[in-house]
């Protein structure tokens, strides 16, 4: 594998980095695992350029696969698990994927999607999947195999599905080169290999997946949630002393409800960083949020496609209520320029919408009369902001838009 979790896999083995509930992985069973994944997809005939996609609920093999196609070059697909045959099948073609994981619960249905759509190989994420990983080779990739970043689909709402890629994040250049930008984004908030991060969201969203991937790269651990409860999530943030983790404003009201006897019972102090995305935040939410847990919240406000576009910390938003923040550094910005404008986009269609500062600007004072006013905020109104500072998105090829 790449980065920090190689090293850490020489360098302490038998240290805990993927964890379930169900299935743990140590820090060198999970880099073998991920290397032989990536070697027996390539022996299937998913190779570097190609597109994977997982139609499953949380697990660490969500997460295992995931990781192991984006350094094998290979673009992983995240699908809804709520979506039915016709709608997967919809996005199994569009997106040209080679291969289809599936979770257990889900086997019937992605089978079915997997058939109309004409995806040629498909692995259930059990026995099924331990066969597929036994027949690839333990070998580390070769340090130039291009990082894939993951293509993510939108909801719909106004036609079909589209697929987008996060612009932050380098796709076709040497995974090391990634991984290199990966430490400074993520030390910029203080995350590194020490990290221990606590997945509460679905894998198949944007942000949960992206830093899951990210801690892991980089030799951070990563325990996942199969899915949100409010006290095991506090059992699991100080039973592993996690540091990290992204959340909702809904988990947040959950959490608040919960009877204070429950709530004083768990020793969180090990939290350093809590993103929260996704909705606007109710201003007593965050303020009760704030109270319990420390000025550990950042608010996170962009889109599937551009990552953060602005980010505000506790001990800033508690002086200007309501407020997104500044637009934070990115180390992809200056390059991507470089590397996009010099290589064109393999089914023709740019990202680009509007200018990055007047769109940027407006849709952030938008959110802020509305978070002063309380009225609700579209999440769409990122969609756009900053959009031509990230160049070309592409897909695999066979892809349509």
């Amino acid at each position: 594998m790449a980065g920090g979790l190689v090293e850490l896999a020489h360098g302490d083995p038998d240290r805990t980095i993927v964890s379930d509930g169900t299935a743990t992985y140590s820090s060198a069973a999970f880099n073998e695992r991920v290397n032989r994944l990536i070697d027996a997809n390539r022996k299937a005939g998913v190779t570097a350029g190609d597109a994977l996609a997982v139609y499953a609920s949380n697990s660490a093999d969500y997460v295992t696969v995931t990781t192991a196609a984006s350094l094998g070059g290979v673009s992983p697909v995240p699908v809804n698990v709520h979506l039915q045959i016709d709608e997967v099948a919809y996005i199994l073609g569009n997106a040209a994927v080679k291969a289809l994981f599936v979770g257990p619960a889900q086997a019937e249905v992605g089978r079915a999607a997997a058939a109309q759509a004409g995806v040629p190989l498909v692995y259930t994420m059990d026995d099924d999947l331990e066969r597929h990983i036994g027949t690839g080779d333990p070998v580390e990739p070769a340090p130039e195999t291009p990082y894939a970043s993951p293509i993510y689909y939108t909801s719909g709402s106004t036609g079909r599905p589209k697929g987008t890629r996060m612009s932050q994040v380098m796709t076709g250049v040497p995974v090391d080169a990634v991984v290199s930008g990966m430490k400074k984004q993520l030390a910029s908030n203080g995350l590194d290999a020490s990290t221990i991060h606590l997945v509460q969201g679905p894998l198949y969203h944007a942000a949960p997946l992206g830093m899951a991937n990210f801690t892991l790269i980089v030799g951070g651990v990563c325990h996942v949630m199969p899915s949100f409860e409010p006290e095991e999530a506090l059992r699991l943030i100080e039973r592993h002393a996690v540091t990290s983790s992204i959340m909702v404003p809904t988990m947040f009201v959950r959490l608040l409800r919960l009877p204070d006897e429950v709530k004083g019972r768990y020793d969180l102090s090990s939290l350093k960083l809590v993103i929260h995305t996704g909705a606007i935040m109710p201003t007593d939410v965050k303020r009760g949020m704030i109270d319990w847990w420390g000025p550990v919240l950042v608010d996170g406000y962009g889109a599937s496609e551009l990552g953060v576009v602005c980010q505000i910390g506790s001990e800033e938003w508690l002086r200007k209520p309501g407020s997104v923040g500044p637009c934070p550094p990115s180390p992809w910005r200056s390059s991507v320029r470089t590397v996009t404008s010099s290589r064109p986009a393999r089914w023709g269609r740019s990202t680009s919408r509007a200018s990055p500062t007047s769109t940027s600007a407006t849709s952030v004072s938008r959110r802020r009369q509305r978070a002063s006013t309380g009225r609700p905020s579209s999440s769409r109104s990122a969609t756009w902001a900053g959009s031509t500072t990230t160049g070309t998105c592409s897909l695999p090829t066979g892809a349509t838009t």
